[in-house]
């Protein structure tokens, strides 16, 4: 408790979020590529892309150390040869990025978001391919900076204004990084395999619990693979179950906490058995858990004061309060047609599609936020003599997202088509948006009250008389009424019978003059 000018102030501690990252920045792709001498010459392209992944984060010297990971991927086709060739290389870089605050990693909410901005292949001759793009990273770190406000004020004669708030006062992160691997046999009811075509691996977290201070984490990660057999392209599926003990320093039972698993990176291999068909994939991934566990605490905080003898100076501001946790899931359709004039598709081998350029904008109005972007969607498809073709289509995305300024997960869960002629695909993508925001109210604060001068000066007037009549508007504050005439507001309510501060109606107020 400290005083000042005799008012004694109560103070108390609270986080309130700081912005400390928001940007988005472009890595430049550059590949010169010379087919090995087992591979086919060139003959035309079907797709070229680019899949980016951050393998790591490093904050040392003021400087926040992003490491990535690009995938290039290119698929193309030998001269009068269906197979499609695939061509894979990775590339590692490295983005440095001024950190202007105080905090540790350990401190902040920081969500990196990579995803592929264009990429062009040119075929120098048959056996030479010139790689040229980039890749889109956004940044964005949220931390807590604590701030002193008042929780209760008495003294010179004062009244103070309180309301009941249950807020964040305690936030513990933690991170886990490991490898899961898992063997992945091919169905006798699917061919062997040829080559790997794709792979998309997607993790979700299933349950949390606390035991003994540690976090158990149970959860599942979905692999799809696309690979080439010899006469078709096939599609395997197969879930991966996903368990952890985590420890965490601080962590209580009770504790609201959620964990995210992402995966940071991973190696597909094959093994063929004694006939020399490929049956059995080996699948190594590289998992990072993001963990994050609060406490809450319920307080009355000072919204307003005033004394009925002495004049006081206040300080306030307006303050975000981090409240409880919120799991937010929405679910959205995209539909797009894609055609090609060239040939007839006479079989769709498979359709997927991918997350482009996506940013949160603020709506001004209403203060929500709509994701904007684009869905990439490709069609494998092959023509009447097995040809194959890669369809591929760009579909402006604005979905409105009832979470906070923090880019969510963007996953696609599902997505089918349907052949609307012979020359074009229906395709219809299932966009789930999750994240567990944690969600900020905000308040008009009082951090700080003085009484005016050396504490001899007192407020003029309202001493002379002990009752008066005023004649109240609709919707008027008796708080408001009771500064305005230096008396106390609860003598008011009492007084006339009120049972809340905004009144219903117009009346007329009998104002008892208490200090």
């Amino acid at each position: 408790m400290l005083t000042s000018n005799e008012l004694s102030l109560d103070r108390k501690t609270i986080l309130v979020p700081e912005k400390l990252l928001d940007t988005v920045f472009e890595q430049s792709v550059e590949l010169d590529y010379v087919l090995p001498d087992y591979y086919p010459d060139f003959f035309r392209l079907l797709s070229c892309r680019a899949e980016p992944m951050i393998t790591g984060r490093e904050l040392r010297d003021k400087t926040l150390t992003i490491s990535l990971s690009v995938k290039i991927t290119v698929w193309y086709l030998a001269e009068n040869s269906p197979l499609i060739q695939v061509m894979t290389q990775k590339l590692s870089y490295q983005k440095q990025l001024p950190w202007q605050s105080d905090c540790g990693l350990e401190d902040v909410r920081l969500l990196i978001t990579p995803s592929p901005s264009y990429l062009n292949c040119r075929a120098v001759n048959s056996r030479r391919m010139d790689i040229r793009g980039a890749v889109r990273i956004a940044a964005q770190a949220v931390g807590m900076t604590r701030k002193q406000i008042l929780s209760d004020v008495t003294g010179m004669y004062s009244h103070a204004r309180k309301i009941s708030v249950q807020y964040v006062s305690e936030i513990r992160r933690g991170e886990k990084r490991c490898t899961v691997s898992e063997e992945i046999p091919i169905p006798e009811s699917q061919p062997p395999l040829l080559s790997v075509l794709r792979e998309d691996i997607t993790a979700r977290i299933t349950e949390t619990r606390c035991v003994a201070g540690k976090l158990v984490v149970k959860g599942e990660a979905m692999v799809t693979v696309l690979y080439t057999a010899k006469d078709s392209v096939e599609t395997l599926s197969c879930p991966i179950a996903l368990s952890q003990i985590i420890e965490m320093d601080g962590l209580e039972e009770g504790m609201p906490c959620t964990v995210t698993a992402y995966a940071a990176d991973h190696l597909l291999t094959t093994d063929a058995d004694s006939s020399g068909d490929i049956r059995t994939l080996h699948l190594d991934i590289q998992l990072r858990y993001e963990c994050e566990a609060v406490r809450t605490d319920s307080e009355e905080l000072v919204t307003d004061l005033y004394s009925t003898v002495y004049p006081i100076t206040l300080h306030s501001e307006n303050l975000s309060l981090v409240t409880m946790p919120q799991a937010v899931k929405s679910q959205s359709q995209v539909k797009a047609d894609i055609c090609q004039n060239e040939r007839e598709i006479a079989r769709v081998y498979a359709v997927w599609a991918a997350p482009k350029d996506m940013v949160l904008t603020a709506d001004g109005d209403s203060g929500t936020f709509v994701l904007q972007g684009a869905l990439h969607c490709h069609v494998l498809a092959a023509d009447a003599e097995g040809m194959p073709m890669l369809l591929a289509h760009t579909e402006p995305v604005s979905i409105p997202y009832a979470g906070g300024g923090m880019l969510p997960a963007i996953t696609v869960t599902n997505c089918s088509y349907m052949l609307s002629s012979a020359n074009c695909v229906a395709v219809s993508a299932e966009l789930t948006l999750t994240d567990h925001q944690l969600r900020t109210t905000e308040y008009s604060l009082l951090t700080d009250a003085e009484v005016g001068g050396d504490g001899t000066n007192r407020i003029c007037g309202g001493t002379d008389y002990a009752l008066r009549l005023y004649y109240a508007q609709q919707d008027e504050s008796i708080w408001e009424i009771a500064k305005r005439y230096h008396t106390a507001a609860d003598a008011i309510m009492e007084e006339n019978d009120c049972t809340e501060d905004i009144l219903p109606k117009p009346q007329m107020l009998l104002i008892p003059i208490v200090q």
